[in-house]
């Protein structure tokens, strides 16, 4: 699904990473007497930025799709109404889904060769007329193309095979590729820029699905190229390297792919600024990706574009991308299965907004409209909202439609230009990192990274950064202290450990979780480690082992629980003061060098489960934050931002906390400040003194979960501005639980007569059909399953759910029965996906959850156990969906018992309750073709088959038992 809009044009200036208005706003508050004379000559002066930033950037994805389903060549291109009331509640910019699909017809006509116009056209022209209309409404557009995935042909497809299909070469390498793209932008700037200044530029959309698979002579050929220019080494392979960590070429392959991806950027977005065009980038961090890293470098891309997509509600995943140049940051209101109060929350923190998608959340009554119940697309998908997008009715009557829509975005626009006040960041090295950990990174990201910040904020803000960015800087000025998480610290710039080293002799705090410090060249090689140098301590890996602590008198930090095992290095010569050491060997696990004006701190245990108190109390060493949380409970910082002497903090939880502020640090002025709910109007202190604010604080309460709590403090008749969204808290009662949504209820359960055990097949996994034909002609009495609940699962002795077709939320929301139908003896065949991978939640972790998303056939059992029975260890095989699979992590109960040419599990079979569990990887039921993502429903054959039929046999044994 495509992940897209933002809003906004570049800056004129990049400010290191302050939002574009933020010296402007200090300097109109000087100057707020010359204002009325200012604006009268902005009318008589003619440039073509319109007051930019002089209003919120606010960016929404504009197609002929509502997000669910394309509305079809007969709808009129109806941009009128669309545009004007996108404009009435605040949006800036729009992005125009300009080609249809990947490398497919534009929406107007071209004499530029290899395009073609969209046959929908006729004798119009969809871009002349939404420019026409955004040029009235002072709204600026950007065009948005995804060029052509090299994965999946379309040569033969209508509307597709005669344009940039037609190219003997359409992968993002290709010169000629670029070449079209060029003469598409000298089309657009000779043909619509001179009539039309809404024309803001190009947004370049998921471009990394032309990488794949780059396995073509032409490719290797390039890749040799590369190796020779950047490297002065030939590569003598006859196949693209593999992944492989501890391999220089597999390393050289990745930056190679990052190179591809910046060449093609940087041809296109120099053409666009050469004829008076922006160029904008759509940005998914590698690091938190599933699969193989994209393909894209953000440190290369931000020198490039003009503006960065980011998104905001992948909370702490994404934080570090905040401060690139140009960022945008969607807050996804109608991505499926989200929270929106979450979503909504989140998206306090002063940077330009954009959302996907405008129609969904804005023309309730006209999506539900086109999308009947008695429609064919209904009664597939469900209510476009609380079925197909996973919402409830409640959430869509509080968020969705213009008034909430235009009422948010204008109190999150308020915010925009402010700056931000958090005094802690966490820096990451996306490259290295994922050079170091190709496989498993997202995972192991999120648990040592994400969950470490998210930890922090039960007491203060926390932001990210990237270490090398233009805007690390200024970043390095702005934060009291540095995290380099465990793995984020390899492979440094020279130049970015030089800033680190100066940053603190000029007072800043390091704090270094368990993690080699070492500068290296682009590819790894020439590795220097400079732990020593800049720690005080040498550094090696260590293993999990149970310890007890024992720390300096004086030292405030919390005690890990006793006598358990712990993820740690082992730290030697140390020239630093040591804090806490090993009570059984002495050996350092906290240490401290003053080097300047400032500290490091080195901790040798990682974060993991079980030491966030002592993480916390770690960071309390460190910094002294301006606003931050006290006493027990679980609420937390989302997000914050001050601006125009007042203070916003959003907060996500539930409970009551004290919110404590130091006003003068926080920018606020003024003898007395309120603090006030701006979601509600709720005022939790009405007139308190600086030294209260500060030290009593005042008590926060969010009454139900999922309630959106934005607090602002300020001067009181500054907070009057803030009335509130909604009557009270009392509109959120509801949100505490999602409403399961019935599936099928009417639909009968026929479960074959005579012996043999019962297996019911889910009837939307992929591949069901096939399944059922299988284990029917294996013995066993197999029916579809149309709904997951008590009562339909009664009717079998084993449950199988193989990846859900369409949307999942049946699946996830059915995630506690089909625990307690294990739990009380049943038997669960879950595959691909539904292993707990992507959106499909994991509902077994005790036996295993999905790791990633591996494009390799090779498979091999691995050892013997009823499940894979009278298939001896070792056997290769190759699954009848040749494409991917998804690796799975055994946990405590799991055994692995297929593994891939990584040696990572496939299948993983174990006990839960007084029932079993089989995650299997693979997709049986589905056949594909190891260069293609396109599946079709197929038999399972050969050893994946035995496998099936006897994981099945298995399963139903102890429920056949019972």
């Amino acid at each position: 699904m495509p992940r897209i809009v933002r809003g906004g044009i570049a800056r004129k200036k990049y400010d290191a990473g302050r939002p574009a208005n933020h010296d402007r706003e200090r300097r109109m508050q000087k100057w707020n007497f010359r204002l009325p004379i200012l604006a009268a000559l902005a009318m008589l002066i003619q440039n073509d930025s319109r007051g930019e930033e002089l209003r919120p950037w606010i960016g929404t994805f504009l197609s002929r799709k509502p997000g669910v389903v394309d509305l079809g060549p007969s709808r009129r291109f109806e941009i009128k109404p669309i545009i004007r009331d996108l404009a009435e509640f605040g949006v800036s910019d729009v992005y125009f889904g300009h080609n249809q699909g990947r490398g497919g017809p534009f929406y107007h006509p071209t004499a530029v060769a290899h395009l073609k116009a969209h046959g929908v056209l006729g004798e119009r022209d969809f871009l002349e007329e939404l420019l026409a209309e955004a040029d009235a409404h002072d709204v600026r557009v950007w065009l948005l193309w995804t060029p052509p995935s090299a994965g999946e042909s379309r040569r033969e497809q209508p509307g597709f095979k005669d344009g940039l299909y037609a190219l003997d070469d359409y992968s993002l390498a290709s010169p000629e590729l670029r070449r079209v793209y060029c003469d598409l932008i000298d089309e657009l700037a000779e043909k619509y820029l001179p009539r039309h200044p809404s024309l803001a530029g190009i947004y370049l959309h998921e471009i990394h699905a032309g990488l794949d698979p780059m396995n073509r002579p032409v490719d290797l050929e390039r890749f040799k190229e590369y190796c020779r220019a950047e490297f002065g080494a030939a590569y003598a392979g006859t196949n693209m390297p593999g992944i492989d960590p501890d391999d220089v070429w597999s390393r050289r392959y990745l930056l190679y792919r990052n190179h591809v991806t910046t060449e093609f950027v940087r041809a296109l977005a120099d053409r666009a600024r050469l004829r008076g065009l922006k160029t904008a980038f759509c940005h998914y961090p590698a690091e938190t990706s599933s699969g193989w890293p994209i393909g894209a470098d953000v440190l290369d891309l931000e020198r490039v574009t003009d503006m960065m997509w980011e998104v905001s509600f992948a909370l702490e995943n994404c934080k570090h991308y905040y401060s690139i140049k140009g960022a945008m940051l969607d807050f996804g209101p109608t991505y499926r299965n989200n929270n929106p109060a979450l979503n909504y929350a989140s998206a306090f923190h002063g940077y330009p907004l954009s959302y996907f998608e405008f129609a969904t959340p804005v023309y309730v009554d006209e999506i539900r409209a086109h999308f009947p119940p008695a429609s064919p697309w209904h009664q597939q998908y469900g209510d476009p909202y609380t079925g197909h997008g996973g919402k409830t009715e409640r959430e869509v009557e509080l968020f969705f439609g213009k008034k909430n829509m235009g009422q948010w975005l204008r109190l999150m626009g308020r915010w925009q230009g402010g700056a931000p006040p958090a005094q802690i960041s966490a820096a990451i090295n996306p490259t290295p990192y994922l050079m170091l950990r190709p496989r498993g990174h997202s995972q192991f990201f999120v648990d040592n990274v994400a969950k470490l910040m998210e930890c922090l904020t039960l007491w203060a803000d926390v932001d990210g950064m990237i270490s090398g960015s233009l805007a690390m800087p200024e970043n390095l000025r702005r934060y009291e202290t540095i995290i380099i998480p465990e793995e984020h610290g390899t492979g440094l710039r020279e130049e970015v450990f030089r800033q680190y080293f100066k940053y603190v002799e000029e007072g800043g705090r390091l704090l270094v979780v368990n993690t080699p410090i070492t500068t290296a060249a682009p590819d790894m090689t020439a590795a220097r480690d400079r732990t020593a140098e800049l720690c005080g301590v040498a550094w090696q890996p260590a293993a999990i082992t149970a310890l007890t602590f024992v720390a300096a008198a004086d030292l405030a930090v919390t005690p890990p629980p006793p006598g358990r095992a712990w993820r740690h290095g082992a730290l030697s010569n140390a020239a630093a003061e040591v804090l806490v050491k090993r009570a059984d060997n002495g050996a350092p696990l906290l240490t401290r060098r003053r080097l300047g004006r400032g500290e490091v701190y080195f901790s040798a245990l990682s974060f993991q489960p079980g030491l966030e108190d002592y993480f916390v109390s770690l960071a309390k060493l460190l910094a002294q934050p301006r606003f931050w949380l006290e006493g027990p409970g679980g609420m937390r910082i989302l997000e914050a931002v001050q601006k125009d002497h007042q203070l916003c903090v959003s907060l996500w939880g539930q409970g009551g906390r004290v919110l404590k502020v130091d006003a003068a640090r926080a920018g606020l002025t003024g003898a007395e400040f309120q603090v006030r709910d701006i979601v509600t109007g709720r005022i939790f202190a009405e007139s308190l003194a600086a030294a209260a604010l500060v030290n009593e604080g005042v008590s926060i309460s969010i009454t139900y979960s999922n309630q959106p709590m934005v607090v602002a403090v300020g001067a009181p008749e500054a907070l009057r501005d803030y009335p509130g969204l909604y009557a009270s808290a009392e509109v959120f009662r509801d949100l505490r639980e999602r409403a399961p949504v019935a599936e099928n209820p009417q639909v009968p359960i026929l479960v074959p007569e005579g012996p043999g055990a019962r297996i019911g097949v889910y009837h939307l996994g992929l591949g069901a059909e096939e399944i059922v034909k299988a284990a029917g002609a294996g013995g066993m009495r197999a029916f579809t399953l149309p709904r997951l609940d008590t009562e339909a699962m009664g009717y079998a002795d084993v449950i199988v759910i193989p990846q859900i077709a369409g949307t999942v939320e049946f699946f996830n929301q059915a995630r506690p029965v089909l625990r307690k139908f294990v739990e009380n003896g049943g038997g669960i065949l879950l595959t691909h996906d539904a292993v707990g991978y992507r959106a499909h939640q994991s509902v077994f972790p005790e036996v295993g959850v999905g790791l990633e998303n591996v494009k390799d056939d090779r498979l091999q059992t691995a050892g013997r156990h009823p499940a894979a029975a009278g298939i001896a260890p070792g056997t290769a095989f190759n699954p009848g969906f040749r494409f991917d699979h998804v690796a799975i992590k055994p946990g405590p109960a799991g055994t692995g018992l297929v593994v891939n040419a990584q040696g990572a599990a496939v299948l993983a079979a174990g006990k839960f309750g007084r029932g079993r569990v089989v995650l299997l990887g693979t997709l049986p039921g589905v056949a594909g073709s190891p260069k293609s993502s396109d599946g079709r429903p197929a038999a399972p054959v050969g050893v994946e088959l035995e496998i099936v039929r006897n994981a099945l046999r298995w399963l139903a044994e102890k429920a056949r038992a019972e």
